[in-house]
């Protein structure tokens, strides 16, 4: 079995391409990655949530309903609770579609990584296409919700907002979700520490 070899050096030379080593990251760069979503998350989950909650809340009258009322076994007791009154199912519609955006913004990065790593032929255009349309489809949906809180929030009041404020700030928003996104991407594709 062994008569091919002529040395024992020759038992251990790889006979496929040798992938490089990645190299873990250090306790500083986790600490870092780990403020830094201490830090952002709960202000883009707070903003998303008041503003997204108030476009779901005028958009879908379904989603007024109180979280008190719902048919949850101790809901009604903590109607109570100082705040807990105000919330309804606009806020966790908001909150989950915060996590979704943020998701899709980060798996499109993904993929858009992927590609540049391999050629397109390798994965069937179809599905790519797919993919690009649902993501497309959700970060549209994100914005637009988005924009008619902020749409509703700023036609009433005293003082009228200009129409141009809406829109900017949804798409500055968007770009801000996307680039904390794309910040993960690239912290979960680096290969160097």
């Amino acid at each position: 079995m062994f008569d091919h070899f002529d040395h024992f050096d020759q038992a251990f030379q790889s006979t496929g391409p040798s992938q490089p080593l990645r190299r873990r990251k250090t306790f500083r760069q986790w600490g870092a990655f780990f403020l830094g979503n201490l830090l952002l998350i709960p202000i883009l989950l707070v903003t998303h949530a008041s503003v997204a909650g108030e476009g779901i809340r005028g958009s879908l009258p379904v989603f007024q309903r109180k979280l008190w009322s719902l048919p949850i076994p101790g809901a009604s007791f903590a109607r109570s609770y100082d705040g807990f009154d105000k919330l309804d199912l606009s806020f966790l519609a908001a909150v989950t579609l915060f996590a979704v955006a943020a998701l899709v913004w980060k798996n499109l990065f993904l993929m858009l990584h992927e590609v540049e790593g391999r050629r397109t032929r390798e994965q069937p255009p179809i599905s790519w296409m797919v993919r690009l349309a649902i993501f497309v489809s959700i970060i549209g949906a994100d914005a637009a919700l988005f924009w008619a809180g902020l749409a509703s929030q700023s036609a009433g009041g005293w003082s009228e907002t200009p129409a141009y404020v809406a829109p900017l700030a949804t798409a500055l928003f968007t770009a801000l979700i996307a680039a904390v996104a794309a910040w993960h991407a690239d912290f979960h594709t680096s290969r160097y520490a």
